[in-house]
């Protein structure tokens, strides 16, 4: 493990400096789950419902299926530093990885990591269960 190298953030116009932890996601993910925690379910609905000029995306939201299960991710990078907040809706299941080796590399699921890392580690979460 290593630390990336450090980018000043506060010159991002899209988060703007705005950074989270594990915990604030978390808390994200269930206000996105519980309707009129934070969100309306009609806000909801047009957050997860996908643009007619789009087969998968939704207000910043991918919305797909893996193995057969509803799956909605979005995911970030800058500077080295990648995420990914894939959550399985119908399954009650969030996967969230932050790393700061992120890599572009096309892996085994052609993507590189992290988007790698969710086909992995939902089976195995979905058979704890």
């Amino acid at each position: 493990m290593y630390r990336a190298w450090q980018w000043n953030l506060a010159w991002l116009a899209g988060p703007g400096g705005l950074t989270s932890a594990p915990g604030d996601i978390e808390k994200w993910d269930l206000a996105v789950h519980t309707p009129g925690k934070i969100f309306t379910k009609a806000s909801l609905k047009q957050m997860f419902t996908t643009n007619p000029l789009s087969e998968n995306y939704a207000d910043g939201w991918v919305v797909t299926k893996l193995d057969g299960h509803r799956f909605v991710w979005h995911n970030g990078e800058v500077g080295g530093y990648q995420t990914m907040n894939a959550t399985f809706p119908n399954d009650g299941i969030d996967i969230v990885i932050l790393t700061n080796n992120g890599s572009d590399t096309p892996g085994i699921y052609g993507y590189g990591f992290p988007y790698d890392f969710v086909p992995q580690l939902f089976p195995v979460v979905l058979a704890a269960r």
